[in-house]
């Protein structure tokens, strides 16, 4: 790990540099499961120790879980997410696929809803190329190329 970075409480996980990756171009918008877990379990920023129970409590309250859960599959996606967090398994998440499924399930059910939200984020994702704002890759990736 690079001195700039710093692990979340206890040490384990990703960096927090590498909690909120910019996506590649031509890649969707929208975070992983990996990186919103990330986001919602550091978003109260209380290192303590605490039950996994009030850290999931903790987590839902993030402004950035606002729309999936207020929107039409809220539910399905509060026990996914929920499970996600309290995973214990190697491969985490790998016990919650019943709760995902039903979350797929009501989103198939529900498309109208989710189709109009990607179509504005596509909007949006337009705008931004349109700017004259560039993502310019880190100095180290572009010293790994010019290596080879």
């Amino acid at each position: 790990m690079d001195p700039g970075e710093s692990r979340p409480a206890g040490g384990e996980g990703p960096s927090a540099s590498a909690a909120h990756p910019t996506p590649p171009p031509g890649s969707p918008s929208s975070p992983g499961i990996e990186a919103l877990a990330a986001e919602a379990m550091d978003f109260d920023g209380d290192t303590n120790e605490e039950s996994i129970d009030v850290k999931v409590q903790k987590a839902l309250e993030c402004p950035c879980l606002d729309d999936l859960k207020k929107g039409p599959c809220g539910s399905q996606f509060i026990h996914a997410f929920s499970c996600y967090l309290k995973s214990t398994k190697e491969e985490k998440g790998s016990d919650c696929v019943n709760p995902f499924i039903a979350f797929q399930n009501c989103i198939k059910e529900n498309k109208e809803t989710f189709i109009k939200e990607i179509l504005e984020e596509e909007e949006n994702d337009e705008e931004a190329e349109k700017s004259n704002l560039k993502v310019l890759p880190p100095a180290w990736s572009r010293e790994t190329k010019s290596k080879r």
